[in-house]
């Protein structure tokens, strides 16, 4: 989604030194994030529900719908999978976990563009699976919140695949949610 954005007319005078002020990498900063939500499930399944519909806007596949399989006694995780563009190991890097980072800057076919929706689940979890398929290879990797309470993304590696291009997202959910994801959804 592009943003409006304006130079600011500032008039400085009498200044010594000018510093740009910076965020800091640490647990507290990546709580506040991850805490925004009054209802966490909801924007959970809002956000990577328009990530993946998104997806299918690249891919022209608006048509296509995306798959979402509630928690349940059987399979206690929410999973989230599009058919869309995937996401290659450099847009992962440079783009999925990077916070502010968004590759959505330039269009408003899509929503988005902050970069902080595609970690929802981090709302609800302290790790969640990302699962991309590219081109008959799938990578799985895990985005877990490190010693420190601090996101990292951990690889497990590429394999072979027939699946179709596109992107799962998946997490476990306690059994006494089961009933409020379903709602939610």
């Amino acid at each position: 989604m592009k943003t409006v954005s304006k130079e600011n007319s500032v008039v400085r005078s009498g200044i010594k030194k000018t510093t740009k002020c910076g965020i800091v990498v640490n647990a507290k900063a990546f709580e506040m994030l991850a805490r925004q939500y009054s209802d966490p499930v909801k924007a959970i399944i809002q956000e990577i529900g328009a990530n993946a519909a998104d997806s299918h806007i690249r891919a022209g596949k608006e048509e296509v719908p995306f798959s979402v399989k509630l928690p349940n006694a059987l399979d206690p995780h929410l999973r989230i999978r599009d058919y869309g563009v995937g996401m290659s190991k450099d847009v992962i890097y440079d783009v999925y976990i990077n916070y502010m980072q968004s590759d959505k800057t330039g269009t408003n076919s899509e929503t988005g563009c902050f970069g902080i929706g595609s970690k929802t689940p981090l709302a609800y979890s302290d790790q969640f699976n990302v699962t991309t398929y590219n081109g008959g290879v799938m990578t799985m990797y895990a985005l877990v919140k490190n010693e420190e309470g601090v996101p990292e993304l951990n690889e497990f590696g590429d394999h072979e695949t027939d699946e179709e291009d596109g992107v799962e997202i998946s997490f476990s959910v306690k059994e006494d949610d089961f009933d409020r994801f379903a709602q939610r959804a």
